[in-house]
């Protein structure tokens, strides 16, 4: 017999013996008889030199990562001074949160809990109702009609929705039908004025209110990721015109008071300004550093429209600004970077081998 069969038989032999020392046999332990493992105290071998290594399975969870598996959307993005956290979602189908947290110090990352989802307080008390067949604002059982056009154009199909947004103080609206982006007075539903007509060469992207202002997206109709932004008044009238970076999907965040930062398409580059003047403070110049983890990852997903804006304002008065493959903290007074990280993609899941009979998808037909 060989010498690790030999420490076997010996191994199992010293067992019995020990259980014999108390007068009664050993107890079977959960699952015996099943196949189930039994974690079993033995003391060290005497013979070292002879000795063989236990395998201790530990489940160690998911690696610190964001899947890149399937189309993905970015779902929670915060910052604290040591800390950025952030979450995807499964862009169709039932919501499977993974979130990480990245070091600021380090870089490291480390697998986090679903953060809780903020508290929304609807501006004024309304609940929006959006649907194709239009917006209704709703207090209680008294609901209100927006005054929409809602005329399709000839080989369109309907608005599933109309990108409702509401002022702080609850009295405007704007909302998007054929006709372009409209201003609304929430009491009466009526629309006070067409912000950004539809043209040819002019459609009108979604907007949000920065306070009682309206920052407003329009592109130039060609389907490709382009779009200048603008400002309006809650009355209506134009502010200003921000047109010196492409603010497809663009989300702008509070940074203190009335100064807000936007990002530009993937927010590679963003935006200082003051609200309601729309006075530029500055802008933060092309990041410096693009990273890539693998070949064609996304792990924010590719569409421009995220289920949260790019940016995330810190303590400091610094933000973290992040796209798919990395986040940078931004100082808004220089609008220099002070920190540069990749973003922790998982490696995507290589496609499965063929089986071994030949069945396996990929096996050759003209053999």
């Amino acid at each position: 017999m060989r010498t690790r069969e030999r420490l076997s038989v010996l191994v199992v032999v010293l067992a019995g013996a020990a259980g014999g020392c108390k007068g009664k046999a050993a107890a079977p332990g959960p699952g015996s008889g099943s196949g189930a493992a039994v974690a079993v105290k033995v003391a060290p071998p005497v013979d070292a030199a002879v000795a063989v290594p236990v395998a201790v399975a530990v489940d160690a969870g998911p690696p610190p990562c964001l899947p890149t598996d399937g189309e993905r959307t970015l779902s929670y993005l915060a910052a604290t001074e040591n800390e950025v956290t952030l979450c995807t979602v499964a862009a169709t189908g039932a919501p499977a949160p993974h979130c990480i947290g990245v070091a600021l110090q380090t870089g490291t990352a480390r697998n986090v809990p679903e953060p809780a989802a903020p508290a929304e307080v609807a501006p004024g008390g309304y609940a929006v109702q959006d649907t194709v067949d239009g917006v209704q604002l709703c207090k209680g059982s008294l609901c209100t009609k927006l005054a929409l056009d809602l005329t399709v154009p000839k080989g369109a199909s309907p608005a599933p929705t109309h990108d409702v947004a509401l002022a702080k103080s609850g009295l405007v609206a704007v909302a998007r039908d054929p006709g372009g982006l409209g201003l609304f007075d929430t009491s009466s539903g009526r629309k006070m004025k067409v912000l950004v007509p539809n043209t040819k060469t002019v459609c009108a992207g979604p907007a949000q209110f920065l306070d009682e202002v309206v920052f407003a997206t329009i592109t130039d109709c060609t389907g490709t990721p382009s779009a200048k932004a603008a400002l309006y008044s809650p009355q209506g009238a134009l502010i200003a015109s921000l047109e010196s970076l492409n603010f497809e999907g663009s989300r702008p965040v509070r940074l203190a008071g009335d100064t807000w930062v936007a990002p530009d398409y993937g927010a590679m580059s963003s935006l200082v300004f003051e609200g309601k003047t729309g006075r530029v403070l500055r802008q933060a110049s092309g990041l410096p550093t693009r990273f890539t983890q693998c070949e064609g990852c996304f792990p924010l997903g590719t569409s421009p429209l995220f289920k949260v804006p790019l940016i995330a304002p810190m303590p400091s008065g610094t933000y973290a600004a992040v796209s798919n493959t990395g986040f940078w903290v931004i100082d808004p007074t220089t609008g220099k970077t002070t920190k540069s990280y990749p973003i922790p993609a998982c490696a995507p899941t290589p496609p499965a081998a063929p089986a071994a009979d030949g069945s396996g998808s990929g096996s050759g037909s003209g053999a």
